[in-house]
C-alpha cells in the first residue's frame, strides 16, 4: 500500500521502513491530497508527542520542492494548525485537543493519529500499522464537517469508518 501511495505522491521516499518514517510520509502527503477551504498558501503541521515524526517531517521538507509553503511545529494551540498529528504516546491528549477544536468551532483542521480507533472517537484519519505497512481509516463525516475534502486517491486506499 505504501508503494501505491508513494507512486501517487512523488516527492516522498518509497524506502521508509520505520513506523515514524511511514507516518511522516503520510502526513506530508496529506498536504497534497486534502483540500482546505480558501486554499491557503501555506500550511502548518503540528505534532503532539512524537519527536521522531517531527524530525522526519523536517527532513522530508528539506528535500521537497513543493509550491506550497509548509511549516512544522510543536503546537501552542490547535487554532494555529492546519494538520494536527497526535502520536499514540500522548493518547491522553487526544480528547482535550479534539475538544479544543470543537469548543472553539475551529474548522479546517485535519486531525490524524496512530491511536487505535481514532476516527471512531472524533478524529478524521487514523494510521494503523499492520505488518510494516500503514493502513488508513478515514471518517468522511468528520472530514466534511471540518470543511475538508480528500482526494479519491486517498479514499480509494482507505477504510471508511463512521
Amino acid at each position: 500500500m505504501l508503494l501505491i501511495f508513494s507512486s501517487y505522491l512523488s516527492a516522498t521516499p518509497a524506502y521508509a521502513v520505520n513506523k515514524h518514517e511511514l507516518e511522516a510520509v503520510y502526513i506530508y502527503n496529506f498536504t497534497n491530497y486534502i483540500t482546505w477551504p480558501k486554499n491557503p498558501k501555506s500550511l502548518t503541521i503540528c505534532i503532539y508527542g512524537d519527536n521522531l515524526v517531527l524530525e522526519t517531517l523536517n527532513k522530508i521538507l528539506k528535500k521537497s520542492n513543493k509550491h506550497k509553503s509548509i511549516n512544522i511545529q510543536s503546537p501552542d494551540k490547535a487554532s494555529d494548525c492546519h494538520i494536527i498529528f497526535i502520536g499514540g504516546s500522548v493518547e491522553r491528549k487526544i480528547k482535550s485537543v479534539l475538544k479544543e477544536i470543537q469548543n472553539k468551532s475551529i474548522l479546517s483542521i485535519l486531525t490524524v493519529s496512530d491511536s487505535k480507533n481514532f476516527p471512531l472517537n472524533g478524529g478524521m484519519i487514523g494510521l494503523a500499522m499492520n505488518d510494516k505497512q500503514i493502513s488508513l481509516e478515514i471518517n468522511i463525516k468528520n472530514l466534511e464537517n471540518a470543511g475538508l475534502k480528500a482526494s479519491y486517491k486517498i479514499l480509494d486506499m482507505a477504510k471508511i469508518v463512521e
